[in-house]
């Protein structure tokens, strides 16, 4: 019998997440963010492009059911322990199937023991939990196909903020079919062990990739360190073997990059912190093909955020949002670039990552929405 995320992945579109509309949550006092198949987030420091992604990495972890909440939240703090009287907070995504969301409510007395109500639109089912307990509402009980394909779609969100730290770091031995990386990049090296040993092909692909951008290198491999943990490493066209403590940053980042669609595979939302760091200029038009056909040809979403022009410059207008937080009491704010002001007039001037970087001061891109200016 399949299992849920092979039948949801049956239907084209399955993964992606169409909308975000975030109340309460941070800096985002009510923010609706139409998303496409890869869709970056710019915009000036502070501006909540990164708490957009923690509310989807959220919503996530909330459907999937994996929070744990001791002295800390565990994998990650999502941000809901305030326990003011009155506190509202409300997340919900909506997908091509259907939507998915909770609310949180803090009534005086109720301390950080407010209710979640978790809705399904398609089953209109509605559970209160206590926000320590999440809920997993789209389980296999629930046979309709929307119910798989949305359930698939939030449960299958992965965030990375890959460090060079974590991708330098040893890994032990992946069980088979879970091929993952960690948030940080932690599991590389364990990541193209299994590639080589049990996905030849997607191996070689990769390699023959590898090869074409950085010909100096013969192959990559990954080599016991000790008896439970694996290093990666990389071979030279001179026989030269590097270890992972001496692979060049460029090399790493985009090892990871491209074993992004064995990674995680289909039916995933990839949330990604500036693909940007550690690449050379000259890199980041190559990555950027790997992301964009890890969304076309393996039907997985990309939502990333960057400070990077040369990023902006391989997306269409289409999949870019620009996000402002003009004050505290505004909060963040964010609008499509391509309904910016004067946008068509502009955009016959600029490429896409010129334009912004043309009417970005550094602190707030105003310029953009303002058609009195240039």
């Amino acid at each position: 019998m399949r299992s849920e995320r092979e039948r949801a992945s049956c239907y084209p579109g399955a993964a992606m997440i169409t909308e975000l509309h975030a109340t309460g949550y941070g800096c985002l006092k009510d923010v609706r963010v139409k998303l496409g198949g890869l869709h970056a987030l710019i915009g000036p420091n502070d501006s909540g492009k990164s708490t957009i992604l923690r509310a989807l990495r959220t919503l996530g972890q909330l459907a999937a059911g994996t929070f744990e909440h001791g002295a800390t939240w565990e994998p990650f703090d999502p941000g809901l322990d305030g326990d003011e009287p009155g506190t509202f907070v409300a997340l919900r995504a909506q997908t091509l199937y259907g939507t998915y969301g909770f609310e949180r409510h803090v009534h005086g007395g109720m301390g950080s023991h407010g209710m979640v109500t978790s809705e399904e639109r398609l089953e209109d089912v509605v559970a209160p939990r206590l926000v320590t307990d999440p809920t997993s509402l789209l389980e296999s009980k629930h046979p309709a196909v929307g119910s798989f394909a949305v359930w698939s779609a939030l449960s299958g969100i992965h965030f990375l903020g890959l460090s060079e730290e974590g991708l330098r770091s040893p890994s032990g031995f992946l069980p088979r079919g879970r091929t993952q990386l960690s948030a940080r990049g932690e599991g590389l090296p364990g990541l193209y062990f299994a590639l080589r040993n049990d996905h030849e092909e997607a191996f070689e692909r990769i390699l023959h990739d590898v090869r074409t951008l950085f010909p100096t290198v013969k192959t990559v491999r990954a080599q016991p360190s000790s008896s439970s943990e694996l290093e990666i490493e990389v071979e030279l066209t001179d026989r030269t073997r590097v270890r992972a403590a001496h692979i060049s940053t460029g090399l790493l980042y985009y090892l990871a990059f491209a074993a992004l669609p064995e990674a995680f595979g289909p039916v995933s939302t990839v949330l990604l912190e500036e693909p940007e760091n550690g690449l050379h200029p000259a890199r980041i038009k190559q990555v950027m093909a790997v992301l964009r056909s890890f969304t076309e040809k393996h039907g997985a979403q990309v939502i990333l955020t960057t400070h990077s022009p040369l990023v902006v410059n391989e997306l269409e207008p289409k999949e870019v949002s620009v996000v402002t937080r003009p004050s505290l009491e505004a909060g963040t704010q964010v609008r499509a670039i391509e309904e910016t002001a004067n946008f068509a007039k502009r955009s016959e001037v600029y490429s896409l990552g010129e334009l912004w970087l043309s009417y970005a001061d550094g602190d707030v891109e105003g310029a953009l929405f303002d058609p009195k200016v240039r």
